[in-house]
């Protein structure tokens, strides 16, 4: 059921209170009212109205005296006023202007100018709600993209600049290809993640453009899935994690195929990196009764229910360092979040602290509309 918009009505005549609650009434509006601009305060700090009807000529204190006090606290001051007065000087409508003041209702009271000047009020109000959200929005957005950028520029500067020393020490003779096996190997791992990580920018800005084209087709989950741990396995190695699968065979699902691997990469890659040397990772992949269900599991450091939700809420993107210290920028789980909404799936968390996290994607099933 819709809220209605809460009204106060402040005027210290009970006739004027009347007709104008009359006016409002059958307008699904809930009403309040006020007899003096003390109560009009009052009642304004317990519960914050959407419109206030303010009458100039009170008693003790004033309406524009009332919108003043008003002005001191920066929350009321948004809420949006409607002078009522009997005076129509126009050094009194100025006055109520400067104050902030969004409109005017001149007795005698008029009905139809009554609903015309709060509709227009509550609709402005709705739109400047929305600007503010929407202004928000890109805020987060502007926020997110200025530390992605940050930390992408620090990474490749590091990443690349440590590829190129192996390949000058190699050259000088200080790096032996065969007795410095474990340098290079780092360096191949290195290597991986930062076109890894240019792959993610590169996708990431085609879908903030709205650029990203799929091409949908039904695609055989166990080589999609084998692909993607080829892919990884090294990284794996090179932290000791035993990384097995477990996947029921002849399962197909429809999506597209470069999207589904970045998003599958990059829960590994995830796992991986929040799995302690020696640790397990378990991908599974089983079909249910609404889709395909594939599902990394890792008995790695796991995630506090705030995290979970920043990352289900896809607002921004954040990281944390991995087991051994590995830096990242977020945007992987951001992109792959979007991508598996465009291969119309979703996405399920659970996590323990200390006890490992569970990351599970369902996608559509191939049916035999889909087949190609």
């Amino acid at each position: 059921m819709e809220n209605k918009r809460l009204i106060l009505i402040v005027d210290d005549s009970p006739n004027n209170q009347r007709i104008i609650g009359t006016i409002l009434s059958n307008k699904n509006y809930k009403l309040a009212y006020a007899a003096s601009g003390f109560e009009a305060l009052k009642f304004v700090e317990k519960q914050i109205p959407d419109l206030i009807l303010l009458d100039i000529m009170m008693p003790g204190m004033d309406g524009f005296e009332v919108k003043a006090k008003l002005n001191e606290n920066p929350i009321y001051k948004l809420i949006p006023v409607i002078f009522i007065t009997a005076l129509e000087e126009p050094e009194n409508k100025a006055k109520g202007f400067e104050l902030g003041g969004r409109d005017y209702i001149v007795k005698p009271i008029n009905k139809l100018e009554v609903l015309a000047r709060v509709r227009s009020q509550l609709l402005i109000q709705d739109q400047n709600s929305q600007l503010l959200k929407i202004n928000k929005e890109l805020q987060i957005a502007n926020d997110t993209r200025e530390k992605i950028f940050s930390v992408i520029s620090h990474d490749l500067r590091t990443s690349i600049g440590n590829m190129r020393n192996v390949f000058r020490f190699m050259l000088d003779g200080m790096v032996d290809p065969v007795e410095d096996r474990d340098i290079i190997f780092d360096a191949e791992v290195t290597s991986r993640h930062t076109f890894n990580l240019l792959e993610n920018l590169l996708y990431w800005a085609k879908s903030q453009q709205g650029n990203i084209q799929l091409y949908q087709e039904t695609i055989d989950v166990e080589d999609a899935v084998n692909d993607v741990i080829d892919q990884e396995m090294g990284s794996a190695i090179n932290k000791s994690i035993e990384l097995t699968k477990n996947i029921e065979s002849d399962l197909k699902l429809f999506g597209d195929r470069i999207t589904l691997n970045i998003i599958l990469r990059n829960l590994l890659i995830n796992a991986i990196k929040f799995t302690p040397e020696n640790g397990k990772i378990e991908v599974m992949v089983k079909e249910i009764e609404d889709g395909i269900s594939i599902t990394i599991k890792d008995n790695g450091v796991g995630m506090s229910a705030s995290d979970i939700a920043r990352i289900l809420e896809k607002t921004e993107a954040f990281s944390k360092k991995g087991t051994n210290q590995e830096k990242g920028t977020g945007i992987g789980l951001v992109i792959a979040g979007e991508f598996i909404e465009l291969n119309k799936g979703r996405i399920e968390i659970t996590s323990e602290i200390d006890q490992g996290s569970e990351f599970t994607v369902i996608f559509p099933k191939a049916d035999d509309n889909t087949v190609s």
